[in-house]
């Protein structure tokens, strides 16, 4: 599946209606915008071992949303609800690159997801939905990472956790906070107070209780509710915020090939070699994180990881996307 940045489902027709229907106890959102490298590391869609022990203890009461990349579970169980923001853009393209007199715009779709990796994978992408998700529930950036609760769709209420950013075991952290979290909402079944003024009280009791933090001084900056609109109303506005970017996205698109002037052939200019690329990554640093579609780098040094596809030709405007991370290297080093 394709890869597509944090919020899209938000972004996606009848996804709200979807998971309406899902039965759970409550639902979170993880937002992060990597100004923190440990968080970064931690809540990064390479570290399987903590994605997957956060969906086992959520199990079936709790929907989980993470930062970056859509889990491959998700995307497959939701893939009619994606293909209405996927298509649109894909269409967008086409007709660019037709409007550019282009011949071969079949073979550069078909042979290529070049195109994708242009406008969908960047790491910039997910911190920019995160920001765009905390401007609608009065979160200052400068709070993240911020852990935003809630109940159903029908909430006018939410709990806004702020976790310590002190604490040096992040995943350890990452774990307690959702232990009392999970925990939480499911002694809230028992209750018939307010869900927000519940979880505001009982998440820090129970915080005291989990053995890593037993011993800390600091367990959270900050627990309060939240007042909002209706909760569906404000995930729907990120989502048409957030559709905003894909079109900013599309105009980077266009504003590449405008660089380049490309003639009737937009395949003919993929004219890096693939080896070479790889070769000087290598000689600076990167290190291969994960094979796919797309190779995904990353220096130690970066924040951000550098996607590589694995094609014979490379257009030039995914080589320079990955020439300018390694001038990035080259100026820090």
């Amino acid at each position: 599946m394709f890869p597509l940045p944090d919020l899209s489902y938000f972004a996606a027709t009848g996804f709200l209606a979807k998971i309406r229907n899902r039965p759970v106890l409550s639902r979170s959102l993880f937002l992060h915008n990597g100004q923190m490298s440990d968080w970064d590391a931690a809540l990064s869609d390479e570290n399987p071992e903590l994605y997957t022990w956060l969906h086992f203890k959520s199990g079936n009461d709790h929907d989980l949303f993470l930062p970056f990349t859509l889990p491959p579970l998700f995307s497959a169980f939701h893939r009619d609800h994606l293909q209405d923001i996927y298509s649109p853009v894909k269409n967008t393209i086409i007709n660019l690159l037709n409007e550019y007199g282009v011949t071969d715009v079949d073979k550069y779709m078909s042979d290529s997801d070049e195109w994708l990796s242009i406008i969908f994978t960047s790491k910039s992408n997910h911190y920019a939905a995160a920001e765009i998700a905390a401007k609608e529930f009065g979160i200052e950036i400068s709070e993240l990472p911020a852990i935003v609760i809630w109940r159903d769709l029908d909430d006018e209420r939410a709990v806004c956790l702020l976790p310590a950013l002190e604490l040096t075991d992040v995943k350890e952290y990452i774990k307690s906070l959702y232990w009392a979290i999970t925990t939480a909402t499911r002694s809230y079944t028992r209750t018939k107070g307010s869900f927000s003024l519940y979880l505001v009280e009982a998440i820090p009791e129970l915080l005291k209780q989990y053995y890593y933090l037993i011993d800390k001084k600091s367990k959270y900056r900050q627990i309060r509710s939240v007042k909002i609109s209706r909760m569906s109303e404000v995930l729907r506005k990120i989502g048409n915020v957030y559709k905003e970017k894909f079109n900013d996205a599309i105009m980077n698109f266009e504003d590449e090939i405008k660089k380049k002037g490309i003639g009737d052939s937009i395949v003919k200019y993929s004219a890096d070699n693939y080896e070479k690329l790889r070769q000087l990554l290598c000689s600076y640093g990167f290190e291969l994180k994960r094979h796919g579609s797309h190779e995904i780098w990353q220096h130690p040094r970066l924040k951000k990881p550098t996607p590589l596809p694995r094609h014979k030709k490379i257009s030039p405007m995914v080589s320079r996307s990955i020439l300018t991370d390694i001038s990035l290297v080259s100026n820090i080093i």
